[in-house]
């Protein structure tokens, strides 16, 4: 008997998250963020991960919040925040993840992303923001927003 197994090391992203079992439809992944985002008009989809995602805008503001219910959170999270700092060669092209207090179990805004990546004991969330004119810190400011609005507590 042959037994063969193939090891990886692949790049962070919601395009690398395991399929979720999400809680809800996509249709109520969508309420919690249009609180957040005064005026917002939200699509329910799913993302390309298999998690419900809502798409928001409002005005100048725009953002994507995929809520991925997949087993083991917290764990996903570290590994996509020590994936995305990696940086392979001599010289660094992107800024590295920060750290985020006060926003779930642990959080970090991914700057060359313009995401931010949190969890509970339940979710996964990325929040992806953006917008005509937002400056990066407005960007920040409003993903962490919304991801408090669809953590399980403070």
């Amino acid at each position: 008997m042959v037994l063969s197994g193939v090891v990886g090391c692949g790049s962070g992203g919601a395009s690398h998250r395991h399929a979720a079992a999400p809680p809800a439809g996509p249709a109520a992944v969508c309420r919690p963020g249009l609180r957040v985002l005064a005026g917002a008009a939200g699509v329910a989809d799913t993302g390309n991960n298999g998690a419900p995602e809502c798409q928001l805008s409002s005005g100048k503001e725009r953002a994507v919040v995929n809520v991925d219910a997949s087993s083991q959170p917290y764990m996903r999270l570290e590994r996509e925040i020590v994936e995305d700092g990696q940086a392979f060669g001599t010289v660094r092209s992107f800024a590295p993840p920060q750290t985020v207090g006060h926003v779930g179990l642990d959080a970090a805004w991914l700057p060359s992303l313009s995401q931010l990546i949190t969890a509970d004991a339940r979710v996964l969330v990325t929040v992806t923001a953006g917008g005509r004119g937002m400056a990066a810190p407005a960007r920040r400011a409003l993903a962490i927003r919304l991801a408090r609005a669809y953590l399980a507590g403070p």
